[in-house]
């Protein structure tokens, strides 16, 4: 899903130095892979990690960032832009900046169990990019305007944490007591290959390149089957 968003955001013009991409860069090797060396959201779809589906006009992509180098708080510091021996490259700050945050993983609530956090690899409940977290990285942020996209199960508890600073816009595929929903089953890998959420996203933002931020929320709403 992050390389999804990554692609539409390169076949729209942005160029990869205007985007930094933290993913786990050995799910491409996985054994589980049936196509090794090659991300995909769809059993026939195109690769989005190497860009080596000929006529598809991906480009490769480029990793900044090995998710198992970094802890949640080193991912506040790049959106701080707060430079460390392990975040060298971050956010630049100004208030002419227009910013999109998109976050695709595992998601935890307190009302479940957990904490009300986006769950980083494998640490404990409350060791994540925690809705204190997001908050504190928006607050201290210097910029014109963000918006926020997360794919989590339960991400309201966690986006709601921005409501009220100015100049954020945040939207969840799932509310606060719901699971976000995949979509696209392999039968070959026996996995689902994409979240329905980000899906709808993608989908929205490629076919209509001008759309405004509520027709996005609204697609995503009324394409996101089960998600409220």
């Amino acid at each position: 899903d992050v390389l999804s968003v990554y692609q539409a955001l390169r076949r729209g013009g942005f160029p990869d130095d205007h985007i930094i991409l933290v993913i786990d860069a050995s799910m491409a090797s996985s054994r589980a892979n049936p196509m090794p060396g090659t991300v995909r959201t769809s059993p026939n779809g195109p690769d989005l990690l190497g860009g080596t589906t000929v006529g598809s006009g991906f480009a490769a992509a480029v990793i900044d960032y090995d998710s198992r180098n970094l802890t949640a708080r080193d991912i506040a510091n790049i959106l701080k832009g707060v430079q460390t021996s392990t975040t060298p490259v971050v956010l630049p700050q100004g208030d002419g900046h227009n910013i999109l945050f998109y976050w695709s993983g595992h998601g935890s609530s307190n009302a479940h169990g957990g904490a009300d956090e986006f769950v980083w690899r494998n640490t404990f409940a409350g060791e994540g990019f925690t809705a204190s977290l997001l908050k504190e990285a928006a607050s201290q942020m210097q910029f014109r305007k963000l918006c926020i996209a997360a794919e989590p199960c339960y991400g309201e508890c966690v986006i709601r944490a921005v409501e009220g600073i100015d100049g954020v816009i945040a939207m969840s595929g799932a509310n606060v007591a719901e699971q976000s929903w995949a979509d696209h089953w392999s039968d070959e890998a026996r996995i689902w290959m994409c979240d329905r959420f980000t899906l709808n996203l993608v989908t929205c933002l490629t076919d209509n390149p001008q759309t405004s931020f509520r027709d996005l929320f609204l697609y995503c709403a009324s394409h996101t089957l089960g998600s409220h």
